[in-house]
């Protein structure tokens, strides 16, 4: 992203917020930054930085490929917070989410608007979805963590919207 810009998923942010509290996790203040836009086209949502709370990723220059090793970072509720795994489809369409990446890997609920990196340290995406298999996202919402998650491991698939199309879509929003 261009200095100043955030990427996030949208369906991670609270609906309708035009400002959110964005936080690094090693216990720096929470700031308070604005939404500057949502895609109409895809998960995603551009927060304003201006104070620099974040520093910018390194972007990966190609794309995945399968068997690549990934790893993504979240916030989940009960359970580690990194994930390691490979990718599956390295060009994927998920509806209403966008185009992406999918990997295999023990990722969370919570891991939503995350980054997935590679083994060059560089940015390859965010975590959008975990398609629901076999009823995980409802017993999630009932037992208020993902036991499901945690009992798939490893198997379980991830999708990723791919860097690349980020940066496509925030330029055509006029924020890349």
């Amino acid at each position: 992203m261009a200095p100043g810009r955030v990427a996030c998923t949208t369906h991670a942010l609270p609906q309708g917020s035009e400002f959110v509290w964005l936080r690094r996790g090693d216990g720096a203040p929470a700031r308070r930054v604005p939404v500057l836009a949502r895609s109409p086209r895809m998960d995603l949502s551009i927060l304003g930085d201006e104070t620099g709370l974040l520093t910018p990723a390194h972007r990966c220059r190609e794309g995945v490929l399968a068997g690549d090793a990934v790893w993504a970072a979240g916030m989940p509720g009960i359970g580690p917070s990194v994930a390691i795994g490979t990718v599956e489809i390295p060009d994927a369409i998920l509806p209403r989410f966008g185009r992406g990446f999918t990997a295999r890997m023990p990722a969370l609920m919570g891991y939503s608007g995350g980054p997935v990196v590679g083994a060059d340290g560089r940015l390859k995406g965010l975590v959008a979805a975990i398609p629901d298999e076999g009823g995980a996202g409802a017993l999630a919402l009932l037992a208020g963590m993902d036991l499901g998650g945690l009992a798939a491991g490893r198997d379980r698939r991830v999708f990723a919207l791919s860097i690349h199309g980020i940066m496509e879509e925030a330029g055509r929003m006029g924020l890349a």
